[in-house]
């Protein structure tokens, strides 16, 4: 089915479009230059690029003027809900958008002609050799732009199909990896609910509306962004079950103060820190009997805000190769995570890991409100 985002036009308002056409339309200088052979005619070339960039400047500024009144109009057929019915529709109006782009620097290369004509053989302002006849003058203007800018135009829709396919693998690879976020702690909490049920059932009530919480958000947009105080509570509703389950050997210590955490620029995707909790449980707290303490920290570095998680190291791993320690408690969880967050963000997100003294410490580092797709 045929959507709105897919059919619509190429933003011409970028500065790199101007600049493209600016490069095509100077070579469409040299070529009508050297089309009247050597030597080379200086005052000719210095006219035709002075109009050639003039024509460039104007047909990009109409261009990009057709593009918002596209955009405009698709954006209402997809509010009504005509996008959905009338695919075929759209197909239509983006092939004559895209056709009258085209006709519209053929148009104004020949307006502009004549008007350098015009100018250019008069008497008072003799710019143009002598010799050079109106009709070929402007048929070739025509020609050489008809040429020029289907090529720009060909090139751009090029490019746009490429970046919408990008963003369509781009999209199901992030569905894909959001699949695998759905907790695996589900059956473990529902048989803690249970044990609850029987001796503490005013706390198995709260452990269950703390359970549809988590998984209310795992089955949310994938492409949603929260604010990090509404992150932050879903990692404390997770540490809650888990401390219903452990009981005393898990301890847990916060260190972020309510400027960072009701700070609304810093926002992440749903059960980002669930699953680097989860990894400090499965691999700090419950192979050791003793258990421990998991320490969520956040500090600003520049522009930028940096949360670590750390959890205890096993006995084994502490006494182990240094270097498969520093692998302890990462994973295929850690890893899609990793990809998840370099899918939404448009700016660099650092996740990395280290080994310290007798803790394992994850820590992300991210931009505010820098997200490719998503919204609250």
């Amino acid at each position: 089915m045929s959507s709105a985002n897919e059919h619509a036009l190429p933003d011409f308002c970028q500065l790199s479009v101007l600049l493209q056409s600016f490069f095509w339309a100077q070579l469409g200088c040299a070529l009508y230059v050297l089309g009247h052979g050597l030597p080379l005619d200086w005052s000719l070339a210095g006219l035709v690029s002075i109009y050639s960039g003039w024509l460039s400047l104007i047909l990009v500024f109409l261009w990009c003027l057709m593009g918002r009144l596209t955009q405009v109009y698709l954006a209402s057929t997809a509010i009504g809900g005509a996008a959905a019915r009338s695919g075929q529709r759209l197909v239509v109006l983006h092939n004559s958008a895209w056709m009258l782009l085209w006709l519209m620097g053929i148009a104004l290369s020949v307006l502009l002609a004549q008007l350098i004509y015009q100018l250019g053989s008069s008497r008072y302002l003799p710019l143009l050799p002598a010799g050079v006849q109106q009709w070929p003058f402007l048929l070739s203007s025509a020609l050489i732009t008809a040429v020029l800018s289907g090529s720009l135009l060909r090139y751009l829709y090029v490019q746009q199909r490429w970046r919408h396919q990008q963003r369509l693998q781009a999209r199901a690879e992030l569905h894909n990896l959001q699949a695998r976020v759905h907790p695996h702690f589900l059956f473990n909490t529902l048989n803690t609910i249970a044990a609850l049920a029987e001796e503490q059932p005013q706390h198995a009530v709260a452990a269950i509306e703390d359970l549809s919480d988590l998984l209310r958000q795992s089955l949310a947009p994938r492409e949603r962004l929260i604010s990090l105080a509404a992150e932050l509570d879903l990692a404390r509703r997770y540490l809650r079950l888990m401390q219903w389950r452990f009981g005393e050997r898990l301890q847990v210590h916060w260190d972020i103060s309510s400027d960072i955490s009701n700070d609304s620029r810093w926002r992440l995707p749903p059960l980002t820190l669930q699953v680097l909790l989860e990894n400090a449980v499965l691999h700090g707290i419950q192979p050791s009997l003793a258990g421990g303490c998991i320490e969520i920290s956040a500090v600003r570095r520049d522009e930028q805000l940096c949360l670590r998680i750390s959890n205890p190291m096993p006995n084994d791993a502490i006494q182990s190769d240094r270097a498969t320690a520093a692998h302890t408690g990462t994973g295929t969880a850690i890893s899609d995570l990793r990809r998840r967050l370099q899918l939404l963000f448009a700016r660099p997100v650092n996740l990395h890991s280290r080994v310290s003294a007798d803790r394992y410490q994850v820590s992300l580092q991210f931009y505010p409100l820098s997200p490719v797709d998503g919204n609250d």
